[in-house]
């Protein structure tokens, strides 16, 4: 399902992206954070489908990449980092 929610999210198709979002949050909820990388990405794509707040940077920062890095999924650190990247560049700010 993550699959589907980031390819309607990269093609702005964001009521779809947010329909596969929720279904798979329902998966989500059950499996330990700790040992699930859709457990982050879902909560990467809630913020940027639902707008980024104050928390998505601490988000990334302090919890996404640190997971991805202690698992050794470079390609998913550069990933989620652009997403901040853009985000910033975007905004200004994060706030």
């Amino acid at each position: 399902m993550s699959s589907l929610v980031k390819e309607h999210y990269n093609n702005n198709d964001i009521n779809k992206a947010e329909q596969w979002l929720d279904r798979g949050l329902e998966l989500v909820r059950s499996l330990d954070h700790s040992d699930s990388i859709y457990v982050y990405e879902s909560k990467v794509y809630m913020h940027l489908i639902n707008g980024v707040g104050s928390t998505f940077e601490d988000l990334i920062l302090k919890h996404v990449y640190p997971f991805f890095k202690e698992k050794q999924l470079y390609y998913e650190q550069y990933r989620y980092l652009k997403y901040l990247q853009s985000t910033i560049s975007t905004t200004g700010n994060i706030n």
